[in-house]
Parts: structure tokens; sequence; C-alpha cells
């Protein structure tokens, strides 16, 4: 399924399991729901795999019309949005879920665009953290 995009033998070999990956080739999405994750209701999350860190993360999807999609590719709303999500994969603290990357999938599904991003994988619930 993935084999094709995969010249140098990176992708793991249980390449059923992933059925999608980023643009750059870093983050492989697995179609096994993540609970929690998200923003609740605008949020999909997935399991996926980082295959620079060998780890497993959250792939997380916001669905987005086409006029919010026209108004983030706009330069000046890219770049604030940008400047904004730098600092988010700059903020390390124990008590939040790291943010590695994300990405603006170009192609729509039903008339829907979407802002892909990716969170660290957490197996505890966080309600109980102190």
């Amino acid at each position: 399924m993935l084999q094709e995009n995969d010249p140098e033998g990176d992708i793991p070999s249980d390449t059923d399991e992933y059925v999608e990956q980023s643009p750059d080739g870093r983050w492989y999405r697995r179609d096994q729901p993540v609970q929690a994750q998200g923003i609740g209701g605008l949020t999909r999350s997935f399991l996926a795999i980082d295959m620079e860190e060998g780890k497993e993360v959250v792939w997380n999807e916001i669905e987005i019309s086409q006029e919010m999609h026209s108004l983030i590719r706009r330069d000046t709303s890219k770049e604030a949005m940008e400047a904004i999500l730098k600092i988010f994969k700059r903020i390390e603290h124990v008590n939040l879920i790291k943010y590695s990357g994300y990405w603006i999938h170009d192609s729509a599904e039903d008339g829907m665009f979407k802002i892909v991003y990716i969170t660290e994988y957490t197996s505890a619930a966080l309600s109980g953290a102190s």
C-alpha cells in the first residue's frame, strides 16, 4: 500500500497498518482512532508512528471549509499561524502534551480540507494527573 513510497526500506514491515503518511514521510497514520486527544468534536485523532524518533504519536485532523482553507493560505494568515505553532513546538513542560508539527492537507474530501497536527501519545488519563 505505502511500499512504493519507500525506496530506502524505512517503512515498518507491517505496512498494511498504515493508511496515510505525512508529506515529508516522517509520520505514518494508522486506521486506529485514539480517544480524548483532540479538541472535542472538532478533531479526529488516530494512532501514528514517528519514523524519526521511532515512537507512537497522535495524528490529529481538524476539518476546515474551503473559505477557511483560502484564508489560512493567505500569506499574512499563514505566517501568523506558523509563528504561533513554532512557539507551541518550543514549549516543554511535564504537564503539557508535546506538539511536534503540522501541515495543511490541500486536497478536499467532500468539500472539506483539513489541518493535520501531531502530538505525543500518552496512554494515561490526564484527568487524574496532579
